[in-house]
């Protein structure tokens, strides 16, 4: 069972702290300058291994957008069986194809506001003044690019699940869970399509 995801509130928190920390840190050296402040920054809130925005630069970001009460929307991509990857190829390999599925992500989510990764093998985009059923139509072609890209790329034709969320005016972390919801009964739904001797396996 996974373990709940931070609330909005717990993020801010934390991207406060880390944000202090910098502060401090900058402020302690002998020679500051803002190349140094803007690449701890960066570090604060890029995920490492993809380069995208990390959770706390989603979270600040769909904090800024509901006090705002600029409606947007969450579309929230999960691969599926994943962990069969680094099972079978390796961790290290498994980070090569998150990068590799991470740049398609960009690459076809451009027009969104933010692309984030939220860690392992979940991603998730905001998108600003946008209908869900857009959102939707966006990620199913995004789904649809992944299995050749990944392929193309000597890896298995991997797939994903994504759910969305509504343009409601309501906190980041609730649109959050509407997405991830959405995303579940979309995997349910494709395990329910396998044969039984399939499904079991899943």
């Amino acid at each position: 069972m996974q373990s709940p995801s931070p609330t909005t509130t717990e993020l801010l928190v934390e991207i406060r702290q880390d944000t202090q920390r910098v502060l401090r840190y900058v402020r302690d050296l002998s020679n500051p300058n803002v190349s140094a402040a803007i690449n701890i920054l960066q570090k604060v809130l890029r995920d490492p291994l993809t380069k995208l925005p990390n959770r706390q630069a989603f979270s600040q970001r769909a904090s800024e957008l509901s006090t705002s009460n600029i409606p947007y929307v969450i579309g929230l991509l999960d691969l599926d069986h994943f962990k069969e990857i680094n099972n079978t190829m390796g961790h290290a390999k498994g980070d090569e194809l998150l990068v590799i599925v991470a740049s398609a992500i960009e690459s076809q989510l451009s027009s969104a506001d933010i692309v984030a990764r939220l860690g392992g093998d979940e991603f998730v985009a905001i998108y600003r003044n946008t209908p869900p059923e857009s959102v939707s139509n966006l990620l199913t072609a995004l789904m649809s690019a992944l299995p050749p890209t990944a392929t193309a790329a000597g890896f298995p034709a991997i797939t994903a699940s994504g759910g969305v969320s509504s343009d409601r005016n309501e906190p980041g972390d609730l649109k959050l869970r509407d997405a991830d919801n959405a995303m579940y009964e979309a995997k349910a739904e494709a395990v329910s399509r396998l044969p039984a001797s399939l499904a079991e396996g899943y």
